[in-house]
C-alpha cells in the first residue's frame, strides 16, 4: 500500500487557507514571569540577612526558586524558537481541539471505508480499542463549525497517513455524531 504520498493531518491543518484556520504560537508572558518569579525567589533566599538561620526555609526557597527559574527559561525558550503551533479557526478565534479514536487493525477496513463514504453512523458504531493499531484523529473546535479528520495506522515507531484529511464544514458537521468530534 503506498501511503506515504498522503499527507499527515497535522500538516494539512496549518495548509487550509489563512481566512479558515491560522497557527498561533504561544505567548512566552507566563513562563517569563515564572523565570521571574524563581529568580526573585533566589535573590531574597542570598539577599536577606539572617536567612541561613531558617534552614527549612532557606532550602525551600533555593529548591522552588531554582525550579521556577530554570522551568520558565526552558518554557521560554520553547515558546520563541520552538516549532509548536497550534491551530486556530479563523472566523470565531477557537481552538482547534486534537482528539484521537483508537480502532483495532481488524477494523481498519470498516472506519476507511465509513470515512470515505463520509457514513458517520457506521463510523460510530464500529467499535473502539483500546490498542493503537489504528487512530481516527480529529481536529475540530467547541462550535463544531469545522472539522478535519484523518485515519492514520500504527507501524513501528510512528503513525502513517492511510486516508486523505476529510474536511467537513457546517452543515456536514451537523450529521456527525457527538462522540466523534
Amino acid at each position: 500500500m503506498e501511503t506515504n504520498k498522503i499527507v499527515n493531518i497535522d500538516e494539512a491543518v496549518l495548509d487550509m487557507p489563512r481566512y479558515e484556520i491560522s497557527g498561533k504560537k504561544s505567548s512566552p508572558v507566563k513562563s517569563i514571569a515564572a523565570a521571574a518569579a524563581g529568580i526573585a525567589m533566589l535573590a531574597v533566599n542570598y539577599g536577606v540577612p539572617g536567612m541561613a538561620a531558617h534552614e527549612n526555609l532557606s532550602a525551600t526557597l533555593m529548591l522552588l526558586g531554582g525550579l521556577l527559574a530554570f522551568g520558565g527559561a526552558v518554557a521560554v525558550c520553547a515558546a520563541v524558537f520552538g516549532r509548536s503551533v497550534k491551530p486556530v479557526y479563523g472566523p470565531t478565534g477557537e481552538r482547534l481541539r486534537r482528539r484521537e479514536l483508537f480502532f483495532d487493525k481488524a477494523n481498519l477496513g470498516k472506519v476507511r471505508d465509513a470515512l470515505e463514504k463520509r457514513d458517520f453512523e457506521a463510523l460510530a458504531a464500529i467499535p473502539r480499542s483500546d490498542g493503537s493499531a489504528a487512530v481516527l484523529v480529529v481536529y475540530a473546535p467547541a462550535s463544531r463549525a469545522i472539522a478535519l479528520m484523518q485515519l492514520q495506522e500504527y507501524v513501528p515507531h510512528s503513525y502513517v497517513p492511510v486516508s486523505e484529511t476529510v474536511v467537513l464544514r457546517k452543515e456536514a458537521c451537523a450529521a456527525v455524531p457527538a462522540g466523534l468530534l
